[in-house]
C-alpha cells in the first residue's frame, strides 16, 4: 500500500457562492488596480529625473489608490489560495486579460483590434477548460 508522501492541507469549508464572491471581488479589485496604474502613469508621463519622479509618485493620489487596492488584491489572493489549489486557482486570473481591456475601452478610449479579441477570447476559452476541472 503507497500513501501520498504530501501532507494533506484542510481548507476551511466555503459555500460556492462565498467563493465565486471572492473572484468577483478579487477580479474587479484586480481589474481596478491596472486602471489605477494607468491613471497613476499618466499623472507622472512628464515627470524627468529619477528623484523628480519618485516625489510626484508619492504624492499622487493615483499611486496611492493603486498601492492600497494591490494590497487588498492581495489579501483576497491569499482566501482563495485557501481554499483552493494553486494550479486551479492561478488560470482563473486570466479573466483580467477580458476585464482590464474592456474597461480600458470605456474609461481611456482605448481600442481592442481583432488579434487582441482573438487572443482575449482564446485565454478565456482556456479559463474555462481548466477551470471546469472541479
Amino acid at each position: 500500500m503507497t500513501t501520498d508522501p504530501r501532507p494533506q492541507l484542510s481548507r476551511p469549508k466555503l459555500a460556492r457562492s462565498d467563493l465565486l464572491r471572492m473572484w468577483v471581488a478579487f477580479i474587479g479589485l484586480a481589474t481596478l488596480v491596472q486602471l489605477l496604474f494607468k491613471k497613476a502613469g499618466e499623472a507622472l508621463e512628464h515627470v524627468d529625473g529619477v528623484s523628480g519622479f519618485a516625489s510626484t509618485a508619492l504624492h499622487s493620489p493615483w499611486v496611492w489608490a493603486s498601492i492600497v487596492c494591490y494590497i487588498v488584491v492581495f489579501l483576497f489572493w491569499i482566501k482563495i489560495l485557501q481554499r483552493m489549489d494553486l494550479a486551479q486557482a492561478f488560470p482563473m486570473t486570466g479573466l483580467t486579460y477580458m476585464t482590464v481591456p474592456l474597461s480600458a475601452t470605456v474609461l481611456f478610449g482605448e481600442r481592442i483590434d481583432l488579434a487582441h479579441g482573438i487572443g482575449i477570447g482564446l485565454i478565456l476559452a482556456g479559463v474555462f477548460v481548466l477551470g471546469s476541472e472541479e
